[in-house]
């Protein structure tokens, strides 16, 4: 899995060079999400690693309107394990536009009235439903990221003060701080898109795109000392994510 994260952006470079519309936004993709895994059943696609697709230059109408344009691609980046060595391929299917078919007319019509049928059917419903039948919860919920708890409150604002005080006496030490940030974010990183291989759950995708945008640049320099902190087990990291996402979920174009 240390590879994962260069793999990514290599393979998404590559699709770019051939389109350049292509767009892996997590917008996008739980758009049509549906049409991704249709597809790669019909392409029997396995060890799926990205997804992407691109527009016509200048729509951003629906997917169903794209079609009918005849540029809309679907793009995939996937693992060959079929040789003796595992190799990171690429693959692109345009779908064809659906066949249009004729509206079917009203069922019975010539010997019942629509409305007839309609209150027939919700009285027979109405004498045979259990009113207290509750379907069991089967879907996944993810839990809200956690804050820091005030138990730790002090310790985290202690340690993060000798940071400061240590960066301020010796400058060079960001140099290794910054190092240990992009350890951490390849890191989570690499372990949300093992849970999204491993669950095929959009939601790790989604923990994972966050990370594969969030650069060291785009960090204060309080939040780089907390994650080299945290990289370093000087606290638990529990919050730390929580904290990232809220300040820079926006600014990185991440849900």
């Amino acid at each position: 899995m240390d590879n994962l994260k260069s793999v990514y952006d290599e393979t998404l470079a590559k699709i770019l060079k051939r389109f350049p519309n292509v767009t892996d936004h997590f917008k996008y993709i739980v758009e049509h999400v549906d049409e991704f895994e249709e597809f790669e059943n019909r392409l029997k696609l396995k060890n799926v690693f990205l997804r992407a697709i691109s527009f016509p230059e200048g729509d951003s109408g629906t997917l169903l309107k794209q079609m009918g344009s005849g540029k809309v691609f679907f793009h995939w980046g996937f693992y060959d394990c079929s040789g003796s060595k595992i190799t990171p391929e690429t693959v692109h299917y345009h779908p064809q536009k659906p066949v249009e078919t004729e509206p079917r007319g009203k069922i019975f019509k010539k010997y019942h009235t629509r409305k007839d049928i309609t209150y027939s059917a919700y009285m027979e419903f109405k004498a045979n439903v259990n009113c207290d039948f509750k379907v069991p919860k089967n879907y996944f919920v993810p839990d809200p990221d956690p804050t820091l708890d005030p138990g730790d409150v002090k310790m985290v604002a202690e340690t993060l003060m000798n940071l400061k005080n240590q960066v301020d006496n010796d400058p060079s030490l960001i140099r290794i701080v910054r190092q240990e940030c992009e350890e951490f974010i390849k890191n989570r990183f690499d372990d949300y898109l093992e849970d999204y291989h491993n669950t095929n759950n959009d939601y790790y995708l989604q923990r994972a795109d966050f990370y594969r945008k969030l650069k060291v640049d785009h960090m204060i320099l309080e939040h780089q000392l907390l994650v080299s902190a945290a990289h370093k087990e000087w606290f638990a990291s529990y919050f730390i994510e929580g904290e990232l996402r809220d300040a820079y979920s926006e600014k990185i174009e991440s849900l």
